[in-house]
């Protein structure tokens, strides 16, 4: 995506806006979006229509006390409520070890919309 053009996020979010009402009427949505989509336009996009996101996160993602998420990791526990830097809601955190190639894991964050415990 250049300048001038919408990002993956802003797409997704017109895509949402698009799904017919009677589809949704009367059943829980989840929708489950890789990290590209974790901005906080897209989590308000879902939350407008009071449907649920699982929504990966980058390490980096300030929260309102100023920290990043990387700092949780070490302090914090998973299924904990946190507030990111221009969400007005409260969103509920996890992490886990993704195993790359040649043995290494990288650290994966994810938030949900939805208070879920957190813990598998």
């Amino acid at each position: 995506h250049g300048k001038g053009t919408p990002s993956p996020a802003q797409l997704a979010c017109k895509l949402l806006a698009r799904v017919p009402q009677p589809l949704t009427r009367c059943r829980t949505v989840l929708v489950l979006a890789d990290t590209e989509f974790g901005t906080i336009e897209f989590l308000k996009a879902v939350q407008k229509r009071r449907w649920r996101a699982v929504v990966g996160l980058r390490c980096n993602r300030r929260l309102e006390s100023g920290k990043t998420l990387k700092h949780l990791y070490r302090t914090g526990k998973r299924g904990q409520q946190v507030r990111l830097l221009g969400m007005n809601v409260s969103l509920t955190i996890s992490w886990f070890w993704l195993k790359r190639s040649e043995g290494k894991r990288e650290l994966r964050f994810v938030v949900s919309t939805y208070p879920y415990s957190g813990v598998t």
